[in-house]
C-alpha cells in the first residue's frame, strides 16, 4: 500500500529535522581545562583605590609556555566573568599566533569568579570590592607580575577577550596604555546603560534573514503563550514542557519564563551561527505544527541532553542565583550594582513587553536582599559612563571584531575613529567565531578576518 504523498513528505521532514537536532546539540565549554598548562598565584590588592587598606589576596592564574621564546611577547586572555576555562590559551587562533611569534600565553579568573572567590563569606560588605575598576586594576597588576616573572620588563603585551572579557581588555588599554601594546576585542560589549532593547530586536532581524515566516511564527508562538497566560490555562505547563506550572498571576514569573525561552534560541544561535538559524527556522516552519508546538518541539530536541523539563520558575531561579558558591551570583551582583545593560523588550519590539527594566530590578532585589538600592545602581552606571563611554574614539592599537548576527552587535563597536583602530564585521556569524583556529569550515569572510587579526597582532608583537 502506498502512503499518501503528504505523509511521506512529513516523514522525510521529521527525519531531516531529527538528524539536524541530533548533530546540533547545545554544549557547554565554560569549565574546559586543557592539558599541558601550568598554574600559579599572584598577589593583588583587595582594594586598589584605598592606600590605607594594605590587605592583599592571592589569585590563581594559568599559563601555556610551550611555545615561549626568550624575550617573546606576552598574550593574556581576559575572560568573560562566567568563563572558568583555559580553552583559549590551549587552542584557537591566538595559540596559533603564539606558536609563530614565540609568545607566552596567560589567563586567570576575575576576582570573585572561578578559582578566585576572594572570600568564604559573600556578605554585602565583602562584595563591595567587586567592581569594573577593581577588576581592571587586577589585570594591570597581573601584567606587571608576568613581566617580572619572565624577566622581560619591556616585552610587548597583547590582551584579547570575548564579550565582557573583551570590554575589560579595552578598558585596561584605555586606563593603563603604558602596560598594554594592543587589544583584540572579539564581540565586546561597550554600550554603558541601564538596559538595552537592541538585543532582542537583532534576534528578530536575524530570524527574518532566514525567512520572514520563521520570524513571524516565533512571534505567534509567544502570542500563543500570552493567550494561555491571559486565560490562566492549566495546559500551559504541558504545552511548554515545564517542570511545574507557571503562576500566571505573577508578573515576574511570566517575564522570566518568556526571557528563558528566548535565551534558549539566542544560545543556540551563539553556538551554531547562521547554520543554526537555518536549522532552527527549518524546524519552526513545520506546517503540520502550530508555532508554539514547533518552538517547544525544537527546544526538546536541542536541549534534551540538559533538561528533561524546563524549570522557568521565578522562585527556583532566585534560589539558584542566590548561591554564593557559584560564579552566577558574582556576575548577577556586578550587573545589578554597576554593569547594567539588562536586556529588555519595549513597545517597539516584536516580542512581549513583559521583559522590562522593572522586572530586572525586582529580580536584583529578590536575589541580593533588602540592602539592594536601585538608585545607587543607576548612579554607579552614570559614573561608569563618565569614565568609559565612547571609547571607540579614544583607544588606539585595538581591533574590534563582531559577528553580524550577534544579538549584542549594536551594543558593541561597529565603527571606530581612533588612530590605529580597526573594525572587522563578519557576516553570518554570531559571537566570537573568530577565536578558533583557521579551518576548512570557515567562510571566506571569516578566514579573511582571522588572517587580518593575525597580521595586526604579529605587528604589535614586535619589540619597539
Amino acid at each position: 500500500m502506498k502512503l499518501p504523498v503528504f505523509v511521506v513528505s512529513l516523514i522525510l521532514v521529521l527525519h531531516v529535522v531529527v538528524a539536524q537536532y541530533k548533530s546540533a546539540k547545545v554544549t557547554n565549554n565554560e569549565n574546559f581545562v586543557g592539558s599541558n598548562i601550568q598554574s600559579g598565584t599572584f598577589t593583588t590588592q583587595l582594594d586598589h583605590f584605598r592606600p590605607q587598606d594594605a590587605r592583599t589576596v592571592e589569585m590563581q592564574y594559568h599559563s601555556n609556555l610551550n611555545n615561549y621564546g626568550e624575550n617573546g611577547p606576552i598574550y593574556i586572555y581576559i575572560k568573560h566573568m562566567t568563563d572558568n576555562s583555559t580553552q583559549w590559551i590551549q587552542q584557537g587562533l591566538m595559540v596559533d599566533i603564539a606558536r609563530t611569534n614565540l609568545a607566552a600565553l596567560y589567563t586567570f579568573d576575575q576576582r570573585y569568579f572561578g578559582d578566585n572567590l576572594m572570600f568564604d563569606d559573600y556578605s554585602w560588605e565583602n562584595m563591595q570590592y567587586l567592581t569594573i575598576e577593581q577588576t581592571i586594576a587586577d589585570i594591570a597588576t597581573f601584567i606587571d607580575f608576568v613581566r617580572r616573572s619572565l624577566g622581560t620588563p619591556s616585552a610587548p603585551v597583547i590582551l584579547w577577550g570575548s564579550q565582557l572579557g573583551a570590554t575589560l581588555a579595552a578598558f585596561t588599554r584605555l586606563k593603563y596604555p603604558h602596560l598594554v601594546n594592543g587589544v583584540w576585542s572579539s564581540s565586546g560589549i561597550y554600550e554603558i546603560y541601564y538596559y538595552t532593547s537592541a538585543y532582542y530586536n537583532l534576534v528578530g532581524y536575524t530570524l527574518a534573514q532566514s525567512s520572514m515566516e520563521c520570524r513571524y511564527r516565533v512571534q505567534y508562538a509567544f502570542e500563543e503563550i500570552e493567550d494561555m497566560i491571559a486565560n490562566n490555562s492549566p495546559a500551559l505547563q504541558y504545552a511548554l514542557n515545564l517542570c511545574e506550572q507557571v503562576d500566571a498571576t505573577s508578573v515576574s514569573e511570566v517575564a522570566m519564563m518568556l526571557e528563558r525561552l528566548i535565551e534558549m534560541i539566542t544560545s543556540y544561535i551563539d553556538q551554531f551561527h547562521f547554520h543554526g538559524v537555518q536549522n532552527f527556522c527549518h524546524a519552526i516552519n513545520n506546517p503540520s505544527l502550530t508555532p508554539l508546538e514547533s518552538v517547544i518541539r525544537w527546544a526538546r530536541f536541542a536541549y534534551e541532553s540538559e533538561y528533561e523539563c524546563f524549570d522557568f520558575g521565578y522562585n527556583n531561579t532566585v534560589e539558584r542565583y542566590s548561591d554564593t558558591q557559584l560564579s552566577r551570583f558574582s556576575w548577577f551582583y556586578l550587573q545589578c550594582t554597576q554593569a547594567g545593560i539588562f536586556r529588555v523588550t519595549d513597545q517597539f519590539n516584536w516580542l512581549s513587553t513583559r521583559i522590562d527594566f522593572g522586572y530586572h530590578l525586582n529580580l536584583c532585589r529578590d536575589v541580593l536582599g533588602d540592602q539592594y538600592n536601585s538608585l545607587n545602581f543607576m548612579n554607579a552606571v552614570y559614573d561608569l559612563q563618565l569614565h568609559f563611554s565612547e571609547i571607540y574614539s579614544l583607544i588606539s592599537n585595538i581591533v574590534y571584531t563582531n559577528g553580524y548576527i550577534d544579538p549584542w552587535l549594536y551594543d558593541g563597536v561597529t565603527q571606530a575613529n581612533a588612530e590605529n583602530a580597526t573594525v572587522i564585521n563578519i557576516e553570518y556569524y554570531s559571537r566570537s567565531a573568530d577565536l578558533s583556529s583557521i579551518n576548512g569550515w570557515d567562510s571566506y569572510d571569516l578566514t579573511l578576518a582571522k588572517r587580518r587579526i593575525r597580521e595586526i597582532i604579529t605587528d604589535w608583537s614586535s619589540p619597539t
